[in-house]
């Protein structure tokens, strides 16, 4: 992701990408944190407005 990210700068396109370390909505595994999209949501607008960064992660 990386690479693709440096290759694309200044070119209007964004490779970036957010990783998800809860179950959203309702829990499937036993003590799995979970989160809403809303909860979700900020971290993705985070990433589309800092287009320096390449990834994000939620913990929730």
């Amino acid at each position: 992701m990386l690479n693709l990210h440096e290759e694309l700068a200044g070119s209007g396109v964004q490779a970036a990408h957010v990783a998800i370390d809860v179950t959203i909505g309702s829990s499937t595994f036993y003590g799995q944190p979970r989160a809403t999209a809303e909860q979700i949501a900020p971290v993705y607008w985070d990433l589309h407005t800092n287009r320096d960064k390449v990834e994000r992660i939620f913990k929730g």
